[in-house]
């Protein structure tokens, strides 16, 4: 093994991984594990250093959305449910706070989840028959969402009508800026 990541064309060994380190890489210690209860689909951390981190995924019903909140030293803090499945996405706020995609009904929408677990704001976007969130960024004074055709039996007919994905802005929804 050799010091120089390029010269094995794996990049993933560059820091702490191969023997000897290289000059300015930190090694990272021994990994976090956390039993979740489904498939997981997004993670995020609220903070460099001491912030919790989330984690969306299905839960332990296939049918419903788990979010998960663990500390950095890999201790579950809450998990939460919603109904419903999807693609759930996350957001971190950077004040102890994250945004969650998540279906309701016919319709998407963006809950703010504190970091008590508890739902402190409530957004639906709005959009047309058959889109569902594909992602979603924060702005100072909204959202931008990113459109996509919704996957499941209940959308078939609105995917064979080929609904384009869009980006949409969503300015001052609601209770204005989301990262407030």
């Amino acid at each position: 093994m050799t010091d120089d990541a390029s010269s094995t064309g794996d990049a993933g060994r560059a820091c702490g991984v191969v023997p000897r380190r290289r000059a300015g890489c930190t090694t990272m210690g021994a990994p976090l594990r956390v039993a979740l209860p489904g498939q997981a689909w997004d993670v995020v951390a609220d903070g460099p250093e001491d912030g919790p981190l989330f984690v969306v995924s299905y839960g332990s019903n296939p049918m419903e959305t788990a979010l998960t909140s663990v500390d950095r030293e890999g201790r579950v803090k809450w998990q939460r449910t919603f109904p419903g499945t999807g693609c759930p996405w996350i957001r971190a706020t950077g004040r102890g706070t994250v945004w969650v995609s998540r279906p309701e009904a016919t319709w998407r929408v963006l809950d703010e989840i504190g970091a008590d677990g508890r739902t402190a704001r409530s957004v639906v976007p709005p959009s047309r028959p058959g889109e569902d969130i594909g992602t979603f960024a924060l702005l100072p004074d909204g959202f931008c969402v990113l459109w996509a055709a919704a996957r499941g039996p209940l959308r078939a007919a609105e995917r064979a009508a080929g609904l384009p994905p869009s980006c949409r802005r969503h300015p001052r929804m609601v209770d204005a800026d989301p990262l407030r």
